[in-house]
């Protein structure tokens, strides 16, 4: 699941033209937190996972 995550969590932000420093302010999180999961050293709970991805599609 955390493979799964971190590359869609990067697809989605990319195809939304954003960068990690945006994507971060969206969420009301730090830039190293959206770096960190898209390199899988951390992966956020299932549940704050669907919400990510659901505020990323909103922005692509």
């Amino acid at each position: 699941m955390a493979t799964a995550f971190k590359n869609q969590l990067r697809q989605l932000r990319e195809k939304a033209g954003l960068t990690q420093s945006q994507l971060a302010k969206i969420l009301g999180c730090s830039p190293p937190r959206i770096s960190e999961w898209e390199r899988g050293v951390r992966t956020p709970k299932p549940l704050t996972q669907e919400a990510i991805v659901a505020k990323l599609k909103k922005h692509a």
